[in-house]
């Protein structure tokens, strides 16, 4: 008897197999080849004369997030925070600091930000460590709010 089961299940076993290979070669699917290079990305160049905006962390236009969580601004020149000039709507006293020899200004409320969308613009008159002004003025926009629980199915 256990004889006809092992003869069995290797039957099937090998149905499966075969019905496997048929499925792959009618949809044509094939094994991966090599490793997938994804390509590099591109790296913007900025002129060592002009202060520029590098970028915003977190990104901008992402999911919302929580009331107190700090803004990173990166500068392609290191700026003194006495002459870093912000406004912010609606208005939120903040702290400042400074990272990264200067090129990266952490934004954080003292609080935390009003719920739904703050922006902070940065102006024009910003100065670089090197006296060099701000090339062009740029507005970020974070929205925060409250995190809220998926539903849950079944819960009343």
């Amino acid at each position: 008897m256990n004889r006809v089961k092992l003869i069995i299940i290797g039957a099937i076993a090998l149905f499966i197999i075969v019905v496997f290979i048929i499925i792959s070669l009618i949809t044509g699917a094939k094994p991966p080849t090599g490793s997938t290079v994804l390509p590099n990305p591109t790296t913007e160049v900025f002129n060592p004369k002009e202060l520029t905006i590098v970028s915003f962390l977190p990104k901008p236009g992402q999911e919302v997030f929580l009331q107190a969580q700090p803004v990173q601004i990166n500068f392609s020149q290191p700026v003194n925070e006495a002459d870093l000039r912000l406004q912010i709507t609606p208005p939120t006293e903040v702290f400042l600091k400074t990272q990264n020899g200067g090129k990266a200004i952490i934004v954080a409320p003292v609080t935390i930000w009003t719920a739904g969308e703050t922006q902070i613009e940065i102006l024009g008159d910003t100065t670089s460590a090197s006296g060099i002004s701000l090339k062009s003025p740029r507005k970020y926009i974070l929205h925060t709010g409250l995190p809220t629980a998926p539903p849950v199915e079944g819960a009343y």
